[in-house]
C-alpha cells in the first residue's frame, strides 16, 4: 500500500468511525431552512437555517450527559457531547464523514509503517495565552497508555514529537481507523496538568477553543463565554452557551416545549410522541446518530457460578426470554429487538444473525440438560435509567425457574465495577451502549472484545480470539464488514456472552431560532463558529 497525502476534506467516508454517547451528526444541505411554528429540523438530513449569523444571546443545551471529569485520558467519558466550546480537536468530521483542519492543518498516513503523521498549526494557544505544541500533542494521546483509555485510540506503540509541530503516532499493525482514532482527539495542556495536577484537570477546562468555562455546578450546569484569548478566526455566535443537566425525560421535555432550551434528544417513546404531537419534527442525522442498545451481560468469570456454563447462558438467551415483548414495551415506537451487536443499519448487518427464537419450553430443557432442572439464583446489577429492563427481565428469568434479585447500583460504577472489574461478582448487568451508524468497530474497539472493557465477564476460547483479530486487520471495509459479521454470531450465539435486549432510536429536537450552518454537526460533536440564536 502506498503512501497517501491526507489534507482538508481528504479522508475516504470509509475510513471513519465515530462514537456518539448521547451526540448529533451532520448536514448535508448549505441553506435548508427550519420548518416554521415550532417545528424544526427534518427527518432526513441536517436541520439549518436561513436567517443571518447574529451576534450574542445564549444558546442553551439540555443534556443528560453526567457533567464532570473532564479529562478524557484519566475516563473515557461524554465529554464529546459538551466539551466542544472549549477544548478542540485536531480536525473537525464533517456530514461527508470528510475532515477538516482544526488544530493540525494536514497529516498523512502510512500504511506500510503504520503510522499518521500530524502538521500542527503553528499559531494556536490555550485560553490562557501559552503556546499549543507537539508536546501538548504527545501529552494527551500518550497520556491514554497511563491511565488506560489507549484502548480508544488503538493502542498506538509510540506517539512521538518529530518537532515543535509534528507528530508521529505509530501502531503495531495496519487499521482502516488511524484517522478516526485520532483526529477527534481534544488536546489539553501539559503544562497545566504539571502544574495544577490530574484533579484540578477532572474539574476545570483549558482549552483552545473559542469559549471558556466559566461556571461548573455538578449535576447542575455548565456555563461557557466566550474566550477573549482566542487564537482563530471568529464567527458571529452566542456570547454564552450553557448545558443544563436534566436526568429526567420529562423534565427536559417540559423545559424545550416552555423555550428554556433550544436542543433535545430522547430515545423515550412518550416523550418522543409527545414532542411530535406538539409540532415539532424529530431530526434524525445521516451521520453521528445512534441506536441506543440495551445489553445484558452474564458476569460469567466464576466456574461454580451456573452462568458459568455456555449452555445456559444459550439457553436464556437464545430461547428463555421474549426480547421483542419487551423491545415494544420498553421502547414503544422507537423500540425493536436485534441479535446484532449494534443497530440493524450497521454495514455488517445480516438477517442471518437472527436466530433467537422465544420457547421458554425448550429454554427449560435446555437448563436441565445442563444441570439446572430447577434452575438457580443469581443477581441483576442494574442502576435506574435500566431499572425497567431490569423488573422484565426478572419476570422472563422466573419463568425459568431463576430467581434473580434486582440490586441497584451507581450508574458510573455498572460498566467499570460490575462488567469491567467483575472477578468479585457473578450474575447478570445491565447496562446501555450508543452504537453510531457507520462506521462500527468504533463501539467494538472500545467495549466489546478480549482485551476490552467486556472482556472481563466473557472466558474467551481460541476461535473468538481469532475471529476478533480478523476485525482490526481487515484491509478493506468489505473485509471488516464480513469479520464483524462473524464475530458478532460466535459472541452471541455460540458463547452468549452478550444477550441484547432491545434497541431503542435517538432523535434530536431543535428550535427554530436555533440557527446552525452545514458545518455545525461534526459527529459527535458541534463546530461552536457554526452555531448562534435568533431567539428575541
Amino acid at each position: 500500500m502506498k503512501k497517501r497525502q491526507m489534507l482538508a476534506k481528504g479522508l475516504a467516508a470509509g475510513l471513519a468511525a465515530m462514537l456518539l454517547l448521547t451526540a448529533c451528526g451532520g448536514s448535508n444541505s448549505s441553506s435548508a431552512n427550519s420548518t416554521g411554528g415550532s417545528s424544526s429540523g427534518s427527518t432526513d438530513g441536517a436541520q439549518t437555517s436561513t436567517g443571518e449569523r447574529v451576534e450574542g444571546g445564549t444558546l442553551y443545551f439540555g443534556t443528560s450527559d453526567v457533567l464532570g471529569e473532564f479529562f478524557s485520558p484519566y475516563k473515557q467519558g461524554s465529554l464529546a457531547g459538551y466539551g466542544w466550546p472549549c477544548y478542540q480537536p485536531l480536525a473537525w468530521q464533517r456530514e461527508d464523514q470528510s475532515w477538516d483542519p482544526c488544530l493540525a492543518e494536514s497529516w498523512e498516513r502510512d500504511d506500510e509503517a503504520y503510522t499518521l503523521t500530524l502538521h500542527l498549526v503553528e499559531n494556536a494557544t490555550f485560553s490562557d495565552g501559552t503556546p499549543l505544541n507537539a508536546d501538548d500533542v504527545v501529552f494527551s494521546l500518550a497520556t491514554r497508555a497511563e491511565y488506560g483509555t489507549d484502548g480508544t485510540i488503538g493502542s498506538p506503540v509510540s506517539v512521538e514529537k518529530v518537532d515543535d509541530y509534528t507528530v508521529t503516532v505509530t501502531w503495531d499493525s495496519f487499521s482502516l481507523n488511524y484517522e478516526q482514532w485520532i483526529l477527534g482527539e481534544y488536546i489539553y495542556s501539559e503544562d497545566a496538568y504539571n502544574e495544577k495536577g490530574l484533579d484540578w484537570m477532572l474539574n476545570n477546562m483549558m482549552g483552545s477553543g473559542p469559549y471558556v468555562l466559566t461556571s461548573f455546578t455538578p449535576d447542575v450546569s455548565l456555563v461557557y463565554e466566550r474566550n477573549e484569548n482566542y487564537w482563530g478566526s471568529e464567527t458571529p455566535g452566542p456570547d454564552r452557551i450553557e448545558f443544563l443537566y436534566m436526568s429526567d425525560a420529562t423534565t427536559m421535555l417540559a423545559a424545550f416545549l416552555n423555550g428554556e432550551i433550544d436542543r433535545m434528544t430522547t430515545s423515550d417513546p412518550t416523550v418522543y410522541d409527545q414532542l411530535v404531537a406538539a409540532g415539532y419534527t424529530p431530526f434524525m442525522p445521516k451521520t453521528g446518530g445512534a441506536d441506543g442498545q440495551y445489553l445484558a451481560i452474564p458476569l460469567s468469570v466464576d466456574e461454580n457460578d451456573p452462568l458459568y456454563n455456555q449452555q445456559v447462558r444459550q439457553a436464556i438467551f437464545e430461547h428463555g426470554i421474549d426480547w421483542q415483548t419487551m423491545a415494544v414495551g420498553l421502547g414503544g415506537s422507537l423500540g425493536y429487538h436485534t441479535d446484532a451487536i449494534g443497530m440493524t443499519g450497521m454495514t455488517y448487518y445480516d438477517e442471518s444473525l437472527e436466530k433467537s427464537s422465544y420457547d421458554p419450553e425448550l429454554a427449560k430443557e435446555m437448563l436441565a440438560e445442563a444441570g439446572y432442572p430447577d434452575g438457580f439464583s443469581t443477581t441483576i446489577y442494574t442502576s435506574q435509567p435500566f431499572a425497567s429492563a431490569a423488573t422484565m427481565l426478572q419476570a422472563g428469568l422466573a419463568e425459568l425457574g431463576i430467581t434473580a434479585d434486582c440490586e441497584f447500583v451507581d450508574y458510573s460504577l455498572v460498566q467499570s465495577d460490575y462488567i469491567g472489574a467483575k472477578a468479585t461478582k457473578t450474575g447478570i448487568a445491565i447496562t446501555c451502549l450508543y452504537f453510531p451508524n457507520s462506521p462500527q468497530s468504533d463501539r467494538f474497539t472500545k467495549h466489546i472484545n478480549p482485551t476490552a472493557t467486556y472482556g472481563a465477564s466473557s472466558t474467551w476460547d481460541d476461535q473468538i480470539i481469532s475471529l476478533w483479530q480478523a476485525v482490526p486487520s481487515a484491509t478493506t471495509v468489505e473485509e471488516e464488514d464480513a469479520a464483524l459479521q462473524a464475530y458478532v454470531d460466535y459472541y452471541v450465539h455460540t458463547g452468549s456472552w452478550i444477550w441484547p435486549m432491545y434497541n431503542t432510536t435517538a432523535s434530536f429536537f431543535y428550535q427554530d431560532w436555533l440557527g446552525m450552518s452545514e458545518d455545525a454537526f461534526c459527529g459527535s460533536k458541534y463546530d461552536p463558529m457554526e452555531l448562534w440564536t435568533n431567539r428575541s
